[in-house]
This record gives C-alpha cells, structure tokens and sequence, in this order.
C-alpha cells in the first residue's frame, strides 16, 4: 500500500496542474470531497503491534460519550498510560451534581473516570479555538512538553481520515508517530459523513498547497 505521503504529494501535483485547467479543477474537488467520506481503512487503522512508550491516546470534540468510550477500552487495553483530551469550547448544560454548567471537555473527563482511568491519566488541552487544525495544535503543545513518541488518535470514523492529514501536516518533521484508531458512526451520523465532503476540500485548499505548517 501507498504511503499516505506519497498520495498527498501526488494529489497536490495533480491540484496545481488543475490551475491551467477549470475543468480539471471541477474534477479534483468532486474526487477529493469524495475521498474525504471514506473512513479511515487498512492504512489508517489501529496497529495490533505493541506501544511505543511513551504514548497518549489523543480524543478529538465531538461525540463525546461513543469517543471517550473507545479511549477508555484503549487505555484498559494497554495501549497508552495517558488519555488527552482536546477542548473543542463547547457547553453540555446544567449538571445538578456540579450545580454548573459543564463544559464539553469536562464530561469527557467524567465519562473516562466512569470507564477506569484514573485522574492522573487524563490530560485536558487548553482551548485555542474551534476545529480540527485547532485541536491539533493544541495537542501538539502537549505532545511536545510531555515528550510523546506515539499518539493514537480517537475521533469518529467520519472524521478520521480529515483529522490524522491534519495532524501529520501539523506535526510534520517531529518524530511522532500518529496511528488513526477511529469509532464507528451510528446510522444517524450520516450527516456529519456528508458535511465531511466540503470540510476536506475545505483543508486541502486553505492548508495543504505550499502551505507551511510551521506558522500556524
């Protein structure tokens, strides 16, 4: 199988020689948005080889009960000794026990410790804005204080293949290895499968063409 590299690299040849041609350019779009829809697969799915030490298992906003759920199998599995969570900025309402209202990223929190990990396992990123690029910024400053090796990366299936090329072209040129372990979407997430087709084109345009990771 190709390396994911090696795909972008020929995909954004073929972009650029699209500029000569409007029609050209009308193709790439439809068969990059259509790209974007497909989960992540052999290429990108969680490795049964053992752990690189030291590793986070990194849960991007969204979805917050089904993905802090697979995390926390992760993390019971062995496969990483911290859970990080990237702030994503929204709000889940009035919690009586609280008497506040909580943010999304702390019942994250709350659903890990439901599931056995342990309050020092868990490593909560500050937020910089909402969105994928902002998410992985955010956990690259924690990857780089902590020293991680591995990140194993925990969003839902829909979303996997847009968020690990975001996080490869943000941690571009640091030794970070960063396996996609996606959760399978209920039948009611189509949707948000097909908000995924503008969303890629979207990054593919604004960040990938010549862009440079390394001012964001």
């Amino acid at each position: 199988m190709q390396s994911l590299r090696g795909i972008l690299a020929r995909w954004v040849r073929l972009v650029r020689w699209s500029r000569t041609s409007p029609l050209l350019r009308g193709g790439c779009i439809v068969l990059l948005t259509a790209l974007s829809a497909v989960p992540a697969t052999a290429g990108f799915a969680l490795a049964a080889a053992g752990v690189a030490e030291p590793a986070a298992i990194v849960v991007l906003g969204g979805s917050w009960r089904a993905r802090t759920a697979h995390a926390a199998a992760l993390y019971r599995a062995g496969r990483a000794p911290f859970v990080v969570l990237a702030d994503d900025g929204g709000r889940k309402g009035w919690s009586r026990q609280y008497q506040r209202n909580l943010s999304a990223v702390e019942t994250g929190e709350l659903e890990l410790k439901k599931r056995g990990v342990p309050r020092d396992a868990i490593i909560r990123c500050r937020f910089r804005k909402s969105g994928t690029l902002y998410d992985a910024l955010a956990v690259k400053e924690v990857v780089l204080a902590r020293g991680f090796t591995r990140i194993f990366l925990v969003t839902s299936d829909y979303h996997a293949f847009r968020a690990q090329w975001t996080f490869r072209r943000v941690f571009r040129g640091l030794p970070v290895d960063i396996v996609s372990a996606p959760v399978p979407s209920a039948p009611q997430d189509y949707p948000f499968r097909l908000v995924e087709f503008p969303k890629m084109t979207w990054y593919w345009l604004a960040y990938g063409l010549g862009t440079d990771p390394s001012r964001w």
